[in-house]
């Protein structure tokens, strides 16, 4: 047992620069807290690794989001479809502030063939002696997903034949435990089993001991094709977990055991890390909490009790009344969509409850237009994140 070698692997995605803590988010120092108490156990044997789609946060994307990741020791990153959603110079900017490797084997620039400027392919980490190869892949959908003119520098190319080319490639280089870092998809049936993007990819290419994915909700831990597959973190809600055991004396793994951790919102943090996000978040703080309008009764949204909402501030109205629109399309087309419910918790509405507004307002639709001379008045996300989030004083059930 003196040669088993233990390495814990942590895995995370789509933080997105949630560093406010509030009912559904745990917030940046629970979350830093959390990874420490798990990587204190293992200090020299443990890494925290990142699959994308994080930098674009609202309030604070870019250098602030860059910073918190390299607070928390993140050892490599591959970038996520949001990464480019702000354009090419902001991603340029981005990269090299940050302390770890940033990864993206399949997106390369148009005008030069070369990957994103500052990224790798793949990197090679050390742990107790071990080398482990880390690939990264963004997915191969991103163009679909970001506005064009954001993308329009860049070309993604199929994964599966860059992953035949760099396995062997880390291989030969001395890796000894393989890893993908992959910002895809992937679904859970009833039974349990996987199937979208990240299982596609894992079954056409050559046997990697961890693939970690994101992009969509959901907490996943488990082996798959004799690999761990993990995918969770969204906000930093939980922390999926890959234990390795490694034999030294045959050179092979030889055991792997799979975790989800979920971030715990109560008990002490680390002060740096609360020092930290308190330093972001203090310049927003008046404007989360600035009253933007009243509820008077309990009602159910729909276009016409949408018209109740008494608006004082940015044409809450017709917010609304875009939501009621929305939940009907949706209700129409899917069973498992429920219809939204206004609910009164208290008797104000607040920013801290439509955080994403104001900041697209005014912020992001000057960026959008100015710099980007978009055609159309918002961008598309500011209408995505409000109905999600916004409401009279909660949105109590809108799936």
């Amino acid at each position: 047992m003196s040669n088993l070698i233990q390495i814990d692997v942590l895995g995370h995605a789509d933080y997105a620069g949630r560093l406010r803590k509030y009912k559904t988010t745990p917030g940046f120092a629970n979350f830093g807290t959390e990874i420490d108490k798990i990587r204190d156990k293992n200090p020299d044997g443990t890494l925290l690794l990142d699959s994308g789609d994080e930098f674009t946060a609202n309030f604070w994307g870019g250098e602030p989001v860059v910073k918190a990741l390299s607070l928390i020791k993140t050892d490599a990153m591959t970038l996520g479809n949001h990464e480019f959603d702000y354009g090419q110079e902001f991603l340029e900017n981005c990269i090299p502030l940050a302390d770890f490797p940033i990864l993206c084997a399949n997106i390369t620039e148009k005008r030069t063939g070369s990957l994103v400027k500052g990224t790798h392919p793949w990197v090679m980490l050390e742990r107790k002696g071990i080398k482990i190869g880390i690939l990264g892949f963004t997915t191969e959908y991103t163009p679909f997903m970001v506005t064009a003119p954001m993308f329009d520098a860049f070309t993604v190319h199929h994964c599966v034949p860059l992953a035949h080319k760099y396995i062997p490639e880390m291989q030969s280089a001395g890796a000894q435990i393989l890893i993908i870092l992959a910002h895809f998809p992937f679904y859970i049936d009833e039974n349990g089993n996987i199937s979208g993007e990240l299982y596609d990819v894992l079954s056409n290419i050559p046997h990697v001991d961890v693939i970690i994915g994101g992009h969509i909700p959901g907490d996943y831990a488990d082996i798959v094709l004799d690999t761990a597959v993990l995918k969770g973190g969204f906000g930093g809600t939980s922390l999926p977990h890959a234990r390795l055991w490694f034999d030294m004396e045959s050179n092979k793994l030889i055991r792997k055991e799979c975790y989800i951790h979920q971030t715990q919102t109560t008990g002490e943090v680390k002060q740096n890390y609360k020092d930290f996000a308190d330093k972001i978040i203090a310049p927003h703080k008046t404007m989360f909490e600035k009253i933007l309008g009243v509820a008077e009764e309990k009602w159910d949204l729909g276009v016409v009790n949408a018209k109740r909402l008494q608006p004082n501030e940015f044409q809450f109205e017709e917010v609304a009344t875009y939501m009621a629109a929305q939940a009907k399309r949706r209700i129409g087309h899917s069973k498992n969509l429920k219809k939204p419910t206004i609910t009164i918790d208290s008797t104000s509405l607040t920013r801290r409850k439509v955080e994403r507004l104001a900041i697209e307002e005014y912020s992001h639709k000057e960026f959008f237009e100015k710099k980007n001379k978009l055609k159309y008045k918002y961008p598309r996300s500011k209408w995505i994140s409000v109905r999600r989030t916004i409401s009279t004083c909660s949105l109590s059930s809108y799936v």
